[in-house]
């Protein structure tokens, strides 16, 4: 595999990347630290970041003959070792919403494969592979209704920008949402993310690129859209923030573009050629 272009920016320049890239001889690796929804930090880090920590260092030492089973059960038990070492495990069964949580999305050069966990994103010639959260759109649409009310009665967008009433409205529900991750009683609401806790095979998506050639772009979902290339991408994102940083409209989302960020999340991109 020969990498083509690969960039990460934090959604906000003063407070560290939530995101990482992980590339070795053997895997290119996209994690995207969940934002926090609970109370925990560790050592003054957010969980998101502790998280991507964690399986960031775990991708960068597995072994390169690794199944998917395996590596899922890897970046498991090193987040739930660090649970044990530090006396959490009790309180992270309890309240899923603190938990170091993440998404990733690796790929495979010994398998040829790409591995799903959570929602980053992969892009194969033409064909986007998705793995969002069950909940996450109608949560976006919630925040979208809204921000709308609150406009027609009388609220600008940059009133709502510096008080996203939209966002405080859905916090309760987001925090809820978390007890479907790894959770396998959720049923239709349950999904998998990388956070301490048995993955469900299910929630794993598997793509096989055994008869592929070609450009592959992994990325966080803190790109609306992917495009062929990172300068194309960062234009579109630019542009769609321009036009609505609320992201409420043409760029539904959970959360804004707050003042004082440049995005409205993390970001990371990396485009390569098997």
């Amino acid at each position: 595999m020969d990498i083509i272009e690969q960039f990460s920016k934090g959604k906000n320049d003063t407070q560290p990347c939530e995101d990482r890239l992980v590339i070795t001889d053997d895997y290119v690796a996209v994690i995207d630290g969940s934002t926090s929804k609970g109370n925990f930090s560790f050592g003054g880090m957010r969980s998101g970041f502790v998280a991507a920590k964690l399986v960031g260092d775990c991708i960068a030492e597995m072994s390169r003959r690794s199944t998917v089973g395996q590596a899922a059960r890897l970046m498991t038990n090193t987040i739930a070792d660090f649970y044990n070492t530090n006396g959490l495990m009790d309180r992270m069964k309890e309240n899923p919403a603190d938990r170091p949580t993440c998404s990733v999305v690796i790929y495979s050069d010994y398998r040829r494969e790409i591995w799903q966990i959570g929602d980053c994103l992969a892009k194969v010639g033409g064909t986007l592979y998705e793995n969002s959260k069950p909940l996450e759109a109608a949560l976006a649409k919630m925040r979208s209704t809204m921000l709308r009310l609150e406009m027609l009665g009388g609220k600008t967008v940059g009133q709502l920008l510096a008080d996203d009433t939209g966002r405080k409205a859905i916090m309760p529900l987001l925090k809820q949402q978390c007890v479907c991750q790894n959770n396998p009683d959720a049923g239709e609401f349950a999904y998998g993310v990388v956070d301490g806790f048995k993955i469900v095979g299910e929630h794993i998506k598997t793509i096989s690129l055994a008869d592929y050639s070609g450009d592959v772009i992994l990325a966080s979902d803190g790109y609306p859209v992917l495009c062929p290339t990172l300068y194309d991408t960062e234009a579109y994102l630019a542009a769609i923030l321009k036009e609505d940083p609320l992201c409420y409209d043409k760029n539904m989302a959970t959360k804004a573009m707050v003042e004082g960020n440049n995005s409205f999340d993390d970001r990371t991109y990396v485009r390569f050629q098997i």
